[in-house]
């Protein structure tokens, strides 16, 4: 499928996507590409699992001209404005943070509007260590469930080989009020069953005036996939996992060869 509409809004996915493995990322070449796309009346839209306050780091000094559906969709940014957040309520949250922290092949994080928490007993050196990109803002604490903030998400961190298992098991057993989803190699995040980024990222087109005829969107990976059904053209990368081709009307070149880069820059 060709894109039939005038491109208003480009949609990526950071981790897989727009940053190399190395989490790098072409900077003066992306900046020159963002001053063409807003000279055009085109917003970019970073759209992510990951906390707004990590995303925003990668683009230092212009964090602000850019648009945010993180934690998969439960915080929508417009352009420095907090303009939606999904609630899991307290009751709710019990009941998974009861089901997550009893399952010893996995640690759990709660993902909150102040900041992302870990407890004490799961807090260990080299899980922090691992998680410390992801999560700037963690805080270890000694239960969960005392923690005085909004409840974005939850956060299960496993061995990429018990994923697959893991994520099912959630699937049958957790509330109906909460879904699983598959953020990426070694993680699965439980959101609010509404949640999703082709919602968050409707948040936004909606409000600009837009629809979904005037966007295009890169992702390579299973939380990828409504949005990329939601766009005109939505851009599965190289490397995207199995499936996530499947479902997109286009391929771009991997991550590590700057594939939305590249694609960005034949059409901007």
């Amino acid at each position: 499928m060709s894109q039939t509409e005038p491109i208003y809004v480009v949609a990526s996915d950071m981790d897989g996507t727009f940053l190399r493995d190395d989490k790098t990322f072409d900077e003066p070449r992306f900046r020159s590409i963002l001053q063409r796309m807003h000279a055009k009346g085109c917003k970019f839209v970073v759209a992510s699992g990951n906390q707004y306050i990590q995303l925003k780091q990668s683009f230092d000094g212009y964090a602000d001209t850019i648009s945010y559906v993180a934690e998969n969709g439960s915080y929508v940014v417009d352009n420095g404005k907090t303009i939606y957040t999904a609630h899991i309520e307290p009751s709710v949250a019990q009941t998974v943070y009861t089901q997550l922290i009893s399952n010893k092949k996995m640690f759990t994080l709660l993902c909150g509007l102040k900041a992302t928490y870990i407890q004490k007993n799961q807090a260990t050196d080299e899980l922090i260590s691992l998680i410390s990109y992801y999560f700037p803002s963690l805080e270890v604490v000694n239960n969960l469930l005392d923690v005085d903030d909004v409840v974005l998400k939850f956060c299960a961190v496993m061995k990429p080989q018990d994923m697959l298992e893991i994520y099912q098991t959630l699937d049958e057993t957790l509330p109906s009020d909460v879904q699983p989803m598959m953020s990426g190699y070694g993680s699965i995040d439980i959101v609010c069953a509404h949640v999703n980024k082709a919602r968050g990222l409707d948040m936004l087109v909606k409000r600009w005036g837009y629809d979904a005829r005037n966007c295009i969107a890169f992702g390579d990976a299973a939380n990828d996939i409504e949005m990329l059904k939601y766009a005109q053209v939505g851009y599965a990368m190289a490397n995207a996992m199995e499936g996530v081709a499947e479902i997109a009307n286009k391929q771009a070149p991997s991550n590590n060869d700057d594939g939305v880069l590249e694609v960005l820059d034949t059409l901007f």
